[in-house]
């Protein structure tokens, strides 16, 4: 019984080495992951999101912004102007075509002539 007791204990302290040995594992890569997480807040904190640069890149890109949308202001002013004149000489192209098409009508105006005498005023003109 000596011998299997022994063998017994032996085993016990062996699987109760592993458990310590497995538990101890644990907890240092539980500890690693902590310390991981805390030098890699600070460091990105410090050097990759640095708050002063990227308050100054925000405000260098609030200024462009700003400049861009001036100048797409102006363009949109200066476009609609543009649409504007050309929207008057489609306006005038159209009258000139009308007028060229009624050209016909400009010879119905009353002239001096046997009847009528250049000083006296015609029924027409009166109205």
């Amino acid at each position: 019984m000596t011998w299997r007791g022994y063998l017994g204990r032996k085993e016990y302290h062996r699987k109760l080495a592993l458990k310590v040995e497995e538990r101890q594992l644990n907890y240092f890569h539980c500890m690693a992951t902590k310390i991981k997480k805390v030098w890699k807040g600070h460091f990105v904190r410090t050097h990759v999101y640095d708050y002063y640069a990227m308050k100054k890149y925000l405000g260098a890109l609030q200024e462009k912004n700003e400049i861009v949308r001036l100048r797409l202001q102006e363009y949109s002013e200066e476009m609609s102007r543009r649409e504007e004149v050309e929207e008057q000489a489609r306006e005038l192209e159209r009258y000139n075509k009308y007028a060229r098409s009624c050209h016909f009508m400009m010879s119905t105006q009353v002239k001096s002539g046997v009847f009528v005498k250049d000083n006296e005023e015609t029924a027409f003109e009166e109205q």
